[in-house]
C-alpha cells in the first residue's frame, strides 16, 4: 500500500483506501476498549514488582541497592524496538499478525502469575530478593513482547482519525494498571488503611493479599485470554500489509532512521531527557518514608493522583489534535522542570514543614510530578503514532515507544547507582543544575520538530505484500 507524500508536518495523514478505513473506524470503539483492558494487565507485573514489592521491601528495611535490581527488571522493554521487526515479520497469516504472539504470551504470563502467588508470602519471609527478580525480569520480557503486539495492533487496526486518541488508551490503559496492581493492592493489603476505612472492628489483616491478588489476576487473564482466542479474527479485521521486506531490510531501515542527521539528535533526546530529573523523583517515595512519611500515607498520597492522570492524559490527546506534539511536549517538560525543584524543597524541608501543610505539600508534589511525565509520553506517543501509520509502521511505534522507557531506565538506574555514593542532596543538587542546562537543548530540539516535515528523515516507505 504506497504512502503519499507528506506536505507539511501537521498535515492529514495519508490514508489506506477509503473502504478499509471506514471500517476501522467501526471498529475502533471495540479495538479501543479492548486495548484498554490489555495495557491495564500488561501494566500488572510493572506495578507489583517495580513499585509493590520494592516498598513492601524498603518498609522491612532493605537497603536501597538490593531492591534496585528488581525496580529496573523493566529493561526488557528498553529493547524491544530490536525485537519488533521479528515479531512483526513472522507470524501465522490465518491467525492474526499480533495474535500468533499474544495468545502464548498470556497464557504464558498467566501460568507464571498463578505459580507466583504460591511462593511469594515465603519470598517475603527469607528476603529472596533474587527469586522475586528472576520472575519478574521473565514476566516483564514477556509483557515487552506483549508491548509489541498491542504497538502493532495501533497501527494496525486503529484508524487513522483516532491515532490520538490510541495514545490517550495506552496511557490510561496503564494508569488502571497501576491503580490495581500498586494503589488498590498495597491500600487493600494494608492492616491500617483497612481498619481505619473499610473495617467495622479491627482486624489484623488486610482486605487482600498480594498472593490473593496475583491468583485472581492469573485466572481473569486466563478466561481474556480465552475470549480474544475464540471471538477475535483479526486476519478479517484489517488487510495485512507486509511493511518491510525482509530482517535484513529492517535493520538497514532502522540503522538510517537513528544515524539521520535530522532525526538523531532527537532520538537521544527523548532516551535521556528525564535523566536529570531521576535523583529527585525516582527517589522521592523512599527519601519520604525515611524522614517518617509511612508506606500507608505514600499509597494515599498516590490515589488520586490515578484518576487526575487519566483525565490529564484525555486533555493531552485533545491538545496533539490542536496543537503540533511538539508544543505540548515543551508545555509539559516545563511543568516538569518546575515541579523538579519544588519536590527538593519539599523532600529536603520535610520535617521543617508544620504537620497541618506535610499532607498537602506532597500531595501536590507528587499530582504535578506525575502529570507533567504523563503529558510528555502521551505527546510522544501521539506523535510516534501519527508518525508509524504514514511511514515504516508497527517498527517505527515500537522504537517510540522504547524510548519512553529507555529514559525511565536511565533516570531510575542513574539515581540508584550513585546515591549510596554521592548522598541524595548532593546528586540532586548536581541533577538541578544539569537540568537547567539540559532543558535549554530539550526546548530548543523539540522546537525545531514543529518545523521539521518528517519526509525530510523518512526515507523508506511502506511497500505493498
Amino acid at each position: 500500500m504506497p504512502v503519499t507524500d507528506i506536505q507539511s508536518p501537521r498535515t492529514k495523514l495519508a490514508l489506506p483506501p477509503p473502504k478499509e478505513e471506514q471500517v476501522k473506524e467501526k471498529n475502533d470503539f471495540y479495538i479501543l476498549l479492548l486495548l484498554l483492558i490489555l495495557y491495564c494487565i500488561q501494566t500488572f507485573p510493572r506495578g507489583i514488582y517495580t513499585t509493590s514489592i520494592p516498598i513492601i521491601l524498603l518498609s522491612k528495611g532493605v537497603p536501597i541497592p538490593k531492591v534496585s535490581f528488581l525496580v529496573l527488571s523493566y529493561i526488557p522493554y528498553c529493547l524491544k524496538f530490536l525485537v519488533a521487526p521479528i515479531v512483526n515479520m513472522y507470524y501465522s497469516k490465518t491467525f492474526g499478525r499480533g495474535k500468533t504472539y499474544l495468545i502464548p504470551i498470556q497464557y504464558i504470563h498467566a501460568i507464571l502469575t498463578i505459580g507466583m502467588s504460591f511462593y511469594v508470602t515465603g519470598f517475603f519471609e527469607s528476603q529472596n530478593i533474587l527469586a522475586i527478580s528472576i520472575v519478574a525480569w521473565l514476566d516483564m520480557t514477556l509483557m515487552m513482547l506483549h508491548d509489541i503486539v498491542l504497538d502493532g495492533w495501533i497501527v494496525r487496526l486503529v484508524s487513522a482519525k483516532n491515532s490520538h486518541t490510541a495514545a490517550v488508551i495506552q496511557s490510561t490503559g496503564t494508569r488502571f494498571g497501576m491503580l490495581f496492581s500498586w494503589n488498590a493492592l498495597l491500600s487493600l493489603g494494608s492492616t491500617e488503611f483497612c481498619n481505619k476505612y473499610i473495617f467495622a472492628t479491627p482486624r489484623e489483616e488486610g482486605l487482600i493479599k498480594i498472593d490473593q491478588f496475583l491468583f485472581g489476576s492469573g485466572i481473569f487473564i486466563v478466561f481474556l485470554t480465552v475470549a480474544i482466542h475464540f471471538l477475535m479474527q483479526e486476519s478479517k479485521m484489517t488487510k495485512e500489509v507486509k511493511q518491510i521486506a525482509s530482517f535484513k531490510e529492517v535493520v538497514n531501515t532502522l540503522t538510517r532512521f537513528v544515524q539521520n542527521p535530522k532525526l538523531k539528535p532527537l532520538f537521544i533526546i527523548f532516551c535521556t531527557w528525564n535523566i536529570t530529573f531521576g535523583p529527585i523523583h525516582a527517589l522521592a517515595g523512599a527519601n519520604l518514608m525515611k524522614q517518617g512519611l509511612s508506606k500507608e500515607a505514600w499509597l494515599n498520597l498516590n490515589t488520586p493522583n490515578i484518576p487526575l492522570n487519566i483525565i490529564s492524559a484525555f486533555l493531552v490527546g485533545y491538545f496533539c489534535k490542536k496543537y503540533h506534539e511538539a508544543r505540548v511536549i515543551n508545555a509539559f517538560y516545563i511543568m516538569r522542570l518546575i515541579t523538579t525543584f519544588y519536590i527538593y524543597g519539599v523532600i529536603r524541608y520535610f520535617k521543617y514543614i508544620p504537620e497541618n501543610l506535610a499532607y498537602p505539600s506532597v500531595l501536590g508534589a507528587v499530582i504535578f510530578t506525575s502529570i507533567s511525565f504523563n503529558g510528555v509520553l502521551v505527546a510522544l506517543l501521539a506523535y510516534g503514532s501519527r508518525v508509524s501509520k504514514i511511514t515504516y509502521g508497527a517498527p517505527l511505534m515500537s522504537a517510540f515507544s522504547a524510548t519512553t522507557y529507555i529514559a525511565r531506565l536511565l533516570g531510575d538506574s542513574f539515581s540508584y547507582a550513585l546515591v549510596d555514593y554521592v548522598g541524595w542532596n548532593r546528586l540532586a543538587i548536581i541533577s538541578m543544575v544539569a537540568t537547567l542546562f539540559y532543558a535549554c537543548l530539550f526546548v530548543f530540539k523539540i522546537y525545531k520538530l514543529e518545523s521539521t516535515n518528517p519526509k525530510e528523515f523518512m526515507s523508506i516507505k511502506a511497500k505493498d505484500e
